[in-house]
């Protein structure tokens, strides 16, 4: 929650005016629920309902939507999450690439500099034949 705000730290400061300036703290309690809902939106849960890194036996249902945006062509952190629709770039790279990373799912075009700004991220063999997998035979939910 604490990043959320700190990458809206303008709205932040603006929700806190006006609800000074309007001697209600309706606006401002606005806000923090939008934030808290794009936050939560943000926990990347799988079929079972538990939160993803647990290991569930189940291909999380985020997965495949990251596999396919790297099948064609390798692609940015950045591309991959517009594509995906995952805003929240801490939480991107810590709940969703490190561990497909991990499951050597997709891997780094840039290895021995992870933090390259020309790092791309491309999909495995193995990652491949997940998504085949996913696809041919999908998790229940």
């Amino acid at each position: 929650m604490e990043s959320v705000i700190r990458d809206r730290q303008a709205g932040y400061y603006a929700a806190l005016a006006a609800a000074d300036r309007a001697g209600t703290s309706t606006v401002f309690i606005e806000f923090m629920l939008a934030a808290l809902l794009d936050a939560l939106r943000e926990v990347p849960v799988a079929p079972t309902g538990q939160v993803a890194g647990h290991e569930t036996g189940q291909v999380e249902s985020w997965i495949p939507a990251i596999l396919r945006s790297c099948r064609e062509c390798p692609r940015s952190s950045r591309e991959i999450q517009t594509l995906t629709g995952i805003k929240h770039r801490e939480s991107f790279q810590r709940n969703y690439l490190d561990l497909l990373l991990s499951r050597n799912w997709l891997e780094r075009t840039v290895p021995d500099k992870p933090q390259s700004r020309l790092q791309k991220y491309r999909l495995t063999n193995a990652g491949a034949a997940v998504l085949r997998q996913w696809e041919d035979d999908p998790p229940l939910p």
